[in-house]
């Protein structure tokens, strides 16, 4: 599914109220519109992450892969922290009336 256009979108729910679009300064249209194009992106990304790593434990599951040296199988790097506290703003543009 994709991103809704906020151009096609009467309504918009941030951080869980409704407004009207038409009622929204210039300056919350215009990064709105920078939100929605910034997920499609993200979401292009991660599909994109999600092929490659396929492809390469596809090559890796075969019988070209070279031998593993040292590493216990099936450990991960750590997972760095978040760097805030602050929870992320919710902004959906939605086509309720």
């Amino acid at each position: 599914m994709t991103q809704p256009d906020i151009n096609t979108q009467n309504t918009v729910r941030i951080d869980g109220k409704q407004y009207e679009v038409d009622s929204l300064p210039d300056v919350a249209k215009i990064s709105i519109e920078h939100l929605v194009a910034i997920d499609k992106e993200v979401q292009r990304l991660e599909m994109a992450r999600a092929g490659f790593a396929q492809a390469i434990k596809a090559i890796m599951d075969g019988d070209d892969a070279p031998d593993p040296i040292g590493a216990a199988e099936g450990t991960e790097p750590p997972v760095p922290s978040p760097t805030s506290d602050v929870p992320p703003l919710k902004v959906v543009p939605t086509s309720e009336k």
